[in-house]
Order: structure tokens, then sequence, then C-alpha cells
């Protein structure tokens, strides 16, 4: 090559066969993205009409639409969505923002939000906070970048100025988090009169055969370590069936953990003590098998040893043997409602379908038996490593 030439590499001649001569060579340069001038020059319409049939579609036939249409297609053209904002086109996007997708009961809650969704011609774009606050922020935060339609809040989060700045752009958001229903948004009062009567009957249950030490693991925010509103609401129920019986909820017994390791490993440690709990409560799906593999762990039986209700329920806790006990919540429903109404006020439909008020329940399985003494036997924790299931031998007497 003479010094100074340029090499084919960036120069744009083509071959007779039409292909980039450095292409030719296997060389490879970025493809750059077809733009609505050469839709126009394709369509044979001039770049007004062009924009207009690829934005609104007004003042344009349908005929010219459509061959506007074909030709974007055909050139591989896709228009900005910054853009199609700005001249009032819906980008047809749905953000949504899940605390924390390990979470079984929003695997549940997507599938049905997404079937919603992809009825009325949208998309979902989801952003996985991965229960720490910081993340949940920065990817408010982008999504406010995004120029989404509309905003869904899957569950209890901690950014509620972040989300009220949607609102105030004009952005839907369900739950609604304009000042009036803030309160709504961070308690979650659709379902809280529901969630307190299952949650009652749950634990008045276990009052009743007997249980006073009855601890409960609490899923926790794993940076700040912040408890979510709805696990200080269930405390608190637990707090007051205990008080009914004569009894108080030792603070020994309220354990935080924010993923399944800590849970397991902070479970074996209490259930292995001479002063253990005769009843334990994960306090979400998510920290149910590591509460379960903590009693493993301590070889302790459920539910002779250890009585269990948990919350959540799917197929998983009805085919463990016995069969859990749960307060359980119909969050497939919930997904799919939150989708509705947040499209018919993004397409200002009248008059918007309201949240239903979805009911928890409390189903009494087989994990749950009369307390008995933990210092009629004694027990020895094994030794697990986190994630898996190797452990030292434990015995009982």
């Amino acid at each position: 090559m003479r010094s100074g030439a340029i090499p084919d590499l960036v120069r744009h001649h083509t071959t007779p066969g039409g292909r980039a001569a450095g292409a030719q060579r296997g060389e490879t340069r970025e493809a750059r993205a077809p733009t609505i001038r050469e839709v126009a020059r394709e369509a044979g319409v001039g770049l007004g009409t062009a924009s207009r049939a690829l934005g609104s579609g007004a003042l344009v036939s349908p005929a010219t639409r459509e061959r506007v249409l074909a030709a974007a297609r055909r050139v591989g053209y896709r228009p900005r969505r910054a853009a199609q904002v700005l001249r009032g086109v819906r980008a047809r996007v749905l953000g949504v923002v899940i605390p924390d997708l390990s979470l079984p009961l929003y695997g549940r809650w997507l599938r049905a939000a997404g079937e919603a969704a992809h009825r009325h011609g949208y998309v979902l774009l989801v952003c996985d906070g991965q229960n720490s606050q910081r993340i949940i922020e920065q990817q408010l935060d982008r999504l406010y970048e995004e120029q989404i339609d509309g905003l869904v809040v899957a569950g209890p989060i901690h950014g509620l100025p972040r989300i009220a700045r949607f609102a105030a752009s004009g952005i839907p958001v369900v739950p609604d988090a304009t000042r009036a229903q803030r309160r709504a948004l961070r308690r979650t009062e659709l379902r809280e009169a529901s969630e307190r009567e299952a949650a009652m009957r749950a634990f008045r249950r276990l009052t009743a055969l007997g249980h006073r030490q009855i601890a409960y693991f609490a899923y926790v925010e794993r940076d700040a370590r912040l408890v979510p509103p709805m696990q200080r609401f269930r405390i608190e129920c637990l707090k007051r069936a205990l008080g009914e019986a004569g009894a108080t909820l030792e603070e020994r017994l309220v354990v935080p953990a924010a993923d399944v390791d800590e849970c397991r490993a902070r479970a074996v440690e209490l259930l292995a003590g001479p002063d253990r709990p005769t009843a334990v409560v994960p306090g979400t799906e998510a920290l149910t098998p590591a509460v379960l593999l903590a009693l493993a762990d301590v070889r302790l039986d459920v539910p002779r040893d250890v009585s269990v209700v948990a919350f959540g329920d799917s197929p998983w806790e009805q085919a463990f043997r016995p069969p859990l006990s749960v307060v359980r919540f119909d969050y497939q429903l919930a997904g799919t409602a939150m989708i509705e109404n947040l499209i018919a006020r993004i397409e200002g439909a009248h008059p918007v379908p309201p949240l239903p008020e979805l009911a928890s329940e409390f189903v009494d399985r087989g994990s749950c038996a009369p307390a008995r003494p933990p210092r009629a036997y004694s027990v020895t924790a094994e030794k697990t490593t986190p994630g898996s299931g190797t452990r030292k031998k434990g015995a009982k007497s």
C-alpha cells in the first residue's frame, strides 16, 4: 500500500458485485443505520411524507403509508424512540420495576403482565432491582430517560421521589404515585385488609397449637438492610397474635436476611440452640427453601419438631412433604390487573378499569402441629457450605 493511501476498510467503494471491497477480503466495518431519507427515496416520496407515514399517519393516504412502511422494512429502518415521542407517537413500551426478580412470586406476576401487554400491542422493559435500593434508583433514572409510555412498580420499593417525577412528567404510574396515593404505594393498602386477616389466621393457628416461640425470617434490602413495608406489616401481625395469647415476640426471633445463604446460616444457628423456636415463618417465598434446608441441616422434622407457615404458594410448596401451610395471594391476577389499568390510562379509556380488591388467604395443610418443648431432645448442627447440601451428621436423643 502506498504511503498515505486510504485502506479499503474505510473506503466506501464497492466491487462490481455490490459488496464492499474490504468485506471481500474478510474485513469488517461497523454498519451504518439506515436513515429516513433512504426510506423516502426507496418509497419514492418526499421526506415530510415519509416522516408522517412513519409517525401518526396524518395527512397521508393509506396506500402511501403502506408503501413507506414497506420501504422501511426493506432498508431495515427503525425509528428512534425519542423522535417518535417528540412527534407524539407512543413507543408502546411499558417500564416495569421489580424489586427482586429472584423471588418466585415475580415470575408468575411477570408472565401474566407480559401476556396482558402483548394482547394490547405493548412490550415490557423489565428492570430487576436485585434487592438493592441503589440499583432500583439507577434503573428508575434509566427508565425515565427511555421515554416509556407508562411505569408499573411490581412491589414495594423505597424510591418514591423518583417514581413521583414520572407522574409529574405526565407518564402514568401504577400504583398511582401522586401525593394522595403515596401511602397506598408504600403500604400496599390495596390488599392490606385481607393480608391482615389471612396472616392473623395463620399466626392464631400456631398460637392455638401452643406455640409461643415463633421465629420470623424477614427479607430485607441488601444495601441498607431496609425492611420492606409488607415485612413490617407481617411482623406486627405476629406480635398481635402472640399478644392475644399472653406472649411476646422476642427480638432474637426476628431474623433479617438479604439472601438465601444468609437466611440458611442464621436459621441453622437459631435452630441448633437450646432455646430454639417451636415454629418458623419465612416472611417471603424466597426464604422458604433456606429455612427448610436449615431444618434439614439440624435434623429437625416438620411438623413433629418444628411447625412451618410460609408466605407464598406454588406447586413446590404443595409438593413438599408434608405440604406447607401458607398465606397466599394471586400474583398472576395482580400482574394482569395492573397492566390493564395502566394501558387504559395511557390510551385515555373511560372508564379506567379499577385495580381489584385481590384477597390473601390462609391455607392450612400439614406443616403445623402442637408445640413440642425443645428441651425434650438435643440437636447437633450440621456444617453446611452455602449453596450446597454437604453436611456433618447430627443426632437426636
